[in-house]
């Protein structure tokens, strides 16, 4: 157990998942299925999320419950699901923790209006928008070593909003755009924090 723990620790240190990979005919990457994601996981782990999901209590997820009502096919949507079970290496149980936990703090941010639907930039008021222009989040254009998306935290700039809920939206926003990228969910990020400019 310790040596497993110690091999995860180790991929998500070097990013050494990036790079069990093969390439399609049209030049883009693929994952190799055999090694990452095999379908029996897949139809599986699905199906434990909607028994998990199914037997929470309800006091634990009533925005879900609520964004049930308003659009079952976002919160069924295989896409949607598989965001959760990536995050969570397949653990049913703990990818509808974490899917309830999230339509708790959408519900918080945006309101019930958006709670069934992604969130887009247009979204953002005009004080998110400042937060977000400040600086304090970028996404850098390279990749890192194991091929994933570096975020740049610049901390000296995070009081940049008026109200808290300024840099959470804008971070919100940010973070839900690139974990549409399949690529994002299978690898994962790097943050990167600075709490003052280099001299």
């Amino acid at each position: 157990m310790h040596l497993f723990i110690t091999q995860r620790a180790w991929n998500d240190l070097s990013g050494d998942e990036g790079r069990r990979r093969d390439f399609g005919t049209d030049g883009k990457e693929y994952f190799t299925q055999d090694d990452y994601e095999p379908d029996v996981l897949v139809e599986d782990a699905l199906k434990d999320l909607s028994e998990e999901l199914a037997n929470m209590p309800c006091k634990q997820k009533s925005a879900l419950d609520k964004a049930m009502e308003i659009s079952p096919d976002y919160v069924r949507s295989l896409n949607f699901q598989l965001k959760f079970l990536r995050a969570e290496k397949f653990d049913a149980r703990l990818a509808a923790v974490r899917m309830a936990l999230y339509f708790e703090e959408k519900l918080a941010l945006f309101g019930e209006e958006k709670l069934a639907r992604d969130i887009l930039l247009s979204d953002l008021n005009e004080d998110d928008m400042e937060c977000l222009k400040s600086g304090y989040l970028q996404v850098l254009s390279d990749l890192d070593f194991g091929n994933r998306k570096v975020i740049f935290h610049y901390k000296a700039l995070s009081d940049c909003y008026k109200e808290r809920e300024n840099l959470l939206r804008s971070f919100w926003y940010v973070t839900n755009a690139l974990s549409a990228s399949e690529d994002v969910q299978k690898l994962g990020v790097v943050n990167v924090f600075t709490t003052s400019a280099a001299s």
